[in-house]
């Protein structure tokens, strides 16, 4: 049974003006509403018989299964997935029909850092590439995904043209390979907004927006990057679990260090941050001075773990930032200059190293090493004793963490350590290794989430714009 209205004053002034200006200007709405003309000025609206019937809820209803595509270019990974949602019980149940992360670290890593320029153009080659990737993967587990080819008009081809004028091989990469897939089956695009670099984030903003034009009835939404972050630590065995609230979460990555606050679903408090590095940025700068690769995570994490195992001791002792103070902000500057002054003290120019005797050369390297150690153990009583007192003081019945950081063993078991010294009944929630970095699977998780428990805080609109210092 179809659900019809075809009786404008019926209908009323509950038509979202969105809808009333796609009708007027030719295009088509969504995928599970139709609109036809009922003789005025207004459209009418019928609801699609193959999803809904009489009486059933809107487009965005908490129990309505959805597939969503996501699209993350935050930083210096291409990433795009592929899910289908459905609200249960327990959570929100989450197949993962598709998910590509392609990384240009090894670009990067000659500049001890993310350089932005080439961040943006790299997205601009990857994205397609990466597409193709999902689309074939998505095939293998539902062979009804982008199964109608379709016929691209040439008013269709400028309007992608205009919408990537600064991006032309993204638009080039399109025109060659995408123009004649349909978009069936696809509910919504999940489009990272920030924050992040901004000219990366534009580069992926503008794939979204193309492929909009591509397929009108996809719905494009922005989410915040931090709040993908977030919910990726709630994710385990295919499903997002529904945490006891209060939660708290620690959120520590290249660009921030936070302690959010949450009473419910979309309910973001944040209670501490940096007030000036995040944690991230220290380890990569830490890692600089010490003459390692990019990113620097992983390698400070291996030597302090060396270190650890073989029992050498720093060298020096490293300051505590911010450790005693009464509230839960950060700062991280001051122990990357400390481990700085440490260096320099500690420096050999080349041509004493090769001068030095192979036993003053272990030396040298254990010294790095002991090092190494003393700053992650830096870092890890700052960020515990904050998230302590953050969890007493706020009586939270969870706890989560976030970013990639995360990623870092050393840190999971004392941060879980301190999680249970505040509260044996404390949940807590970590995210999977390999969704501690920047990812898009993340970024569809976190749509899942606003589109089955909060769609009234959903934010439409036909022009998404990148955010570099979006807050949650």
């Amino acid at each position: 049974m179809v659900e019809r209205f075809v009786d404008i004053e019926k209908v009323g002034g509950s038509i979202p003006p969105r809808i009333t200006r796609r009708w007027q200007a030719g295009q088509l709405v969504e995928r599970n509403i139709d609109v036809v003309d009922a003789g005025g000025s207004l459209p009418a609206i019928v609801y699609d018989f193959r999803r809904w019937q009489a009486g059933s809820p809107s487009p965005r209803t908490k129990s309505m299964q959805k597939t969503i595509l996501s699209i993350e270019t935050s930083c210096d990974e291409t990433s795009i997935a592929l899910i289908r949602t459905h609200k249960t019980d327990t959570g929100i149940s989450v197949d993962v029909l598709a998910h590509i992360v392609h990384s240009q670290a090894n670009l990067h890593a000659e500049f001890g850092g993310v350089f932005p320029a080439l961040a943006k153009r790299e997205h601009g080659l990857n994205l397609v590439p990466v597409m193709l990737k999902v689309i074939a993967e998505s095939k293998e587990k539902e062979n009804e995904l982008f199964k109608t080819q379709i016929e691209a008009s040439i008013e269709t081809k400028e309007k992608i043209q205009k919408v990537l004028e600064r991006e032309p091989d993204l638009y080039e990469h399109i025109v060659q390979h995408l123009l004649g897939v349909s978009g069936e089956g696809i509910d919504v695009i999940a489009i990272t907004q920030g924050p992040g670099l901004e000219p990366a984030l534009w580069v992926g903003i503008n794939f979204a927006h193309a492929l909009k034009v591509l397929w009108p009835h996809v719905e494009v939404i922005p989410v915040n990057h931090m709040e993908g972050h977030l919910v990726s630590a709630l994710f385990e065995n295919n499903v997002i679990k529904t945490p006891n609230f209060p939660m708290t979460t620690l959120l520590v990555s290249g660009g921030h260090t936070e302690i959010i606050h949450m009473d419910s679903w979309g309910s973001y408090t944040i209670v501490g941050k940096t007030r000036d590095d995040a944690v991230g940025e220290a380890y990569d700068k830490t890692a600089r001075l010490l003459g390692l690769s990019y990113p620097g995570g992983p390698e400070i994490g291996r030597l302090a773990e060396r270190a650890r195992v073989e029992q050498i001791p720093s060298p020096v002792e490293l300051p505590r930032p911010m450790i005693g103070t009464p509230d839960l902000d950060f700062s991280f500057s001051g122990l990357k200059t400390a481990v700085l002054y440490a260096v320099r003290d500690n420096e050999f120019s080349e041509d004493e190293k090769a001068g030095l005797p192979a036993n003053r050369l272990t030396a040298q390297a254990e010294w790095q090493a002991g090092l190494a150690r003393e700053f992650e153990e830096a870092v890890a009583d700052v960020l515990t004793t904050k998230l302590f007192k953050a969890l007493v003081e706020s009586g939270a019945q969870s706890c989560a963490f976030g970013g990639g950081v995360m990623a870092s063993k050393y840190l999971r078991e004392k941060l879980a350590e301190k999680v249970a010294e505040a509260g044996s009944n404390i949940d807590i929630y970590m995210p999977a290794h390999n969704l501690t970095g920047d990812n898009a699977l993340m970024i569809a998780l976190a749509l899942g989430v606003r589109l089955h428990h909060t769609p009234e805080h959903i934010t439409s609109t036909d022009s998404i714009r990148a955010i570099g210092n979006l807050k949650l």
